[in-house]
C-alpha cells in the first residue's frame, strides 16, 4: 500500500513541508516541556524602534555628522579620527542628514556591525557612547502611540496561556516587551546581572545583553561593541553565559525576531548539545517566492542550525512594506490556539 503524502492544516499551507513539520511539532512540545522565548531586534522593530541595521545607521550618521563639525571648525581633519569626541544634542538633529556624511554612515551600516560599532566606540567618551546609544534607541518617540505590534500581542498572549513558559531571554537592549506584559498585567521580573532577584510565581526577563529602559529607569552595562563580545566570549562562566546555557540545556527555546548569526549565542548552543535533551525552535523569514538560489541558501542554513538543536520554521515575508512580517504574527498567535 502506498503512503498518503503528509498534508499540512489549513493555517500552515503556505509554509514549505519542513516549517509546516516542525511547526506542527513545536505547537505539540510546548504543551508537554519547560519553555523559553529568546527575543532578538525583530520583535522590538515590529513596534518602531531600530532593527539592527537602523540602529548601526544612526550611530553612524550621528558620529559622522559630529566629526564633519570638528572639521569645519578647524579642529580635526579628514584622516584624524577624533579622540574622546563629545556628543551633544537630540539624535534627530542630525538624523536624515545628505551629502557625504549619509553615503558614509549608509555604507558603514552595512558592515560587521560589531567591527563598526567598535570603531565608533573607539572614538568617543564612555559617557557619551552610553548617551548615544540610548539616543538612537528612542529615536522613533512615535513608537508607541503610532504603531501597535501584533508579534509582540501574540508572544504577550502565549505567556498569558502557556503555563510551562517562566522564562525570557530578551537580547534587545530595550523594555518595550515588558511594557506590554504590563500592560496586560502579567506578572514578571527584569534580571540583567546576579544581585536582581528572581520570584518563582512570576516570568523572569533575562536581558544578557544589558538593559537599557526606553522610558528611563535603571539600567545597566550592555553589550555591543567588538570587545564586549570578545570580553563576554572568554568569560565562560560570567553570568550572562550561564543562564544562556542553563536555559538552553534545560527548556525548549523558540527564537524569534533573531537572525540566529550571533557567535556567542551559536556557540552556547553548541555547547549545550551535551546536556540537553530539547530541540529548539527558530522562526526565520523568507521571500514570498523565493527562487532556487535563496532555497539552497535557505537549506544550508537551516542544516546548519540542526546540527546545533534547533529547527527552522521558514515563513513567507508580505509584500506589503509596512508589515512584511505579519505571517510571523499569524504563526504566533496559532501556537496559543487549540
Amino acid at each position: 500500500m502506498v503512503s498518503k503524502k503528509w498534508s499540512p492544516p489549513p493555517e500552515l499551507k503556505n509554509l514549505d513541508q519542513r516549517s509546516a513539520s516542525n511547526m506542527v511539532a513545536l505547537k505539540k512540545e510546548i504543551q508537554e516541556n519547560k519553555v523559553t522565548l529568546a527575543l532578538g531586534s525583530g520583535v522590538s522593530a515590529s513596534a518602531g524602534l531600530p532593527a539592527w541595521p537602523e540602529f548601526l545607521r544612526i550611530l553612524c550618521e550621528s558620529f559622522f555628522w559630529h566629526w564633519e563639525s570638528r572639521i569645519e571648525t578647524g579642529s580635526r581633519t579628514a584622516s584624524l579620527v577624533p579622540k574622546n569626541l563629545s556628543i551633544c544634542g537630540a539624535v534627530d538633529e542630525y538624523l536624515n542628514c545628505s551629502g557625504p556624511i549619509k553615503e558614509i554612515a549608509d555604507l558603514l551600516a552595512t558592515k560587521d556591525p560589531l567591527l563598526v560599532a567598535q570603531q565608533i566606540k573607539n572614538c568617543i567618551r564612555p559617557a557619551d557612547w552610553r548617551y548615544l546609544c540610548i539616543k538612537a534607541l528612542n529615536s522613533n518617540d512615535d513608537y508607541e502611540t503610532n504603531t501597535k505590534s501584533k508579534i509582540i500581542g501574540n508572544l504577550v498572549k502565549l505567556c498569558i496561556k502557556n503555563k510551562n513558559l517562566k522564562t525570557v531571554i530578551n537580547y534587545n537592549y530595550d523594555n518595550l516587551f515588558e511594557i506590554y506584559l504590563n500592560r496586560k498585567k502579567v506578572k514578571h521580573t527584569v534580571i540583567w546581572e546576579p544581585r536582581n532577584r528572581r520570584y518563582p510565581t512570576r516570568i523572569a526577563i533575562y536581558h544578557p545583553h544589558g538593559c537599557l529602559p526606553i522610558k528611563g529607569g535603571p539600567s545597566s552595562d550592555f553589550v555591543l561593541a567588538e570587545s564586549d563580545y570578545y570580553e563576554e566570549a572568554t568569560k565562560q562562566y560570567s553570568w550572562a553565559n550561564l543562564i544562556q546555557s542553563q536555559l538552553f540545556g534545560t527548556s525548549l527555546c523558540v527564537f524569534v525576531g533573531l537572525s540566529m548569526t550571533d557567535p556567542n549565542i551559536r556557540r552556547l548552543l553548541r555547547a549545550s548539545l551535551k546536556v540537553s535533551t530539547f530541540t529548539h525552535y527558530a522562526f526565520l523569514p523568507t521571500s514570498h517566492h523565493p527562487k532556487q538560489a535563496e532555497i539552497m541558501l535557505n537549506a544550508i542554513f537551516d542544516n546548519d542550525l540542526y546540527k546545533l538543536g534547533v529547527k527552522v520554521i521558514r515563513y513567507p515575508k508580505t509584500y506589503y512594506k509596512k508589515n512584511p512580517y505579519s505571517r510571523l504574527t499569524s504563526l504566533i498567535g496559532t501556537l496559543t490556539s487549540k
